[in-house]
């Protein structure tokens, strides 16, 4: 073999080597601020993310179509998210209120969260996400059901919002009890707030509920006096009946009820029963 030989085969070896070491350098093909979930045939979901500047390099990508990479962003989300509405039975309690005093409510949080990339591989591999379309549909709807679960706890408490700020730690514990996990939340705060006032709202509501107390007793009261009088009604109805039958067997009855008496009519009722 001649020395110019020789070198040709080892620079085919080197680029051969280079390719395969290339083709299988996986966190090469992922994006900063991102990282990537690895699938192949042969192994299914790889147990770690792929992330730039960790060096990984991985066998299953040198067969053709065993590996697919799925990129999502690291980076942090920002979401602005406005709650409003009007507590249980607030338009029937502001009516007995004077002054019709608005019983609604509204609230405007801010938070910004992101998603670690093992996170996000755990998300993956329990099906929640498979792409960065459904991971920022999760962040979003975790931040969502945390608005609406602070915004709850702030009508209990008038005070909870009054400086117009919420910690993370709060938002991060609303959306681990709404099924939101593996989201770390950055910073969160109260933009906007208009809270009714609570003691007033419970004063209404009391007194609606005596109100309904004692509709509740005149209406049954009422119902009781109706019911003697349809009951009176049917025993005379009875004795009508029961008189009726008795003119045909008597006959001489039939004189007392020509003469239009009432009183001799509804004695010799009464000593029928």
């Amino acid at each position: 073999m001649t020395v110019k030989r020789f070198f040709a085969n080892i620079i085919v070896l080197a680029v051969f080597a280079a390719a395969v070491f290339f083709i299988g350098w996986v966190q090469f093909f992922v994006k900063p601020r991102h990282c990537a979930v690895m699938q192949s045939k042969t192994g299914g979901i790889y147990s770690k993310p792929i992330v730039p500047g960790s060096f990984e390099w991985r066998w299953e990508r040198l067969l053709p179509t065993n590996v697919t990479l799925t990129a999502f962003s690291t980076e942090p989300v920002n979401s602005v998210l406005a709650v409003s509405g009007t507590l249980p039975g607030g338009e029937t309690y502001s009516s007995l209120l004077e002054g019709n005093p608005s019983f609604s409510y509204s609230m405007t949080l801010q938070i910004t969260a992101s998603v670690a990339p093992e996170d996000i591989l755990e998300l993956f591999s329990d099906n929640k996400i498979s792409s960065q379309k459904d991971l920022d549909a999760y962040i979003q709807a975790a931040a969502k059901a945390a608005a609406s679960s602070l915004a709850e706890k702030a009508l209990k408490s008038s005070t909870y919002v009054s400086s117009y700020s919420v910690s993370p730690a709060d938002v991060s514990s609303a959306m681990t009890k709404a099924g939101f996990g593996g989201i770390t939340v950055l910073s969160a705060s109260v933009t906007e707030q208009n809270i009714p006032d609570m003691q007033s709202y419970e004063n209404a509501r009391a007194l609606y509920a005596q109100y309904s107390e004692t509709l509740s007793a005149e209406l049954a009261k009422k119902a009781q006096e109706q019911a003697a009088i349809i009951a009176e009604e049917d025993r005379s109805m009875q004795k009508l009946e029961k008189f009726a039958e008795l003119l045909k067997k008597y006959p001489e009855l039939q004189e007392i009820s020509k003469s239009g008496d009432i009183t001799k009519i509804m004695d010799a009722l009464g000593a029928l029963r």
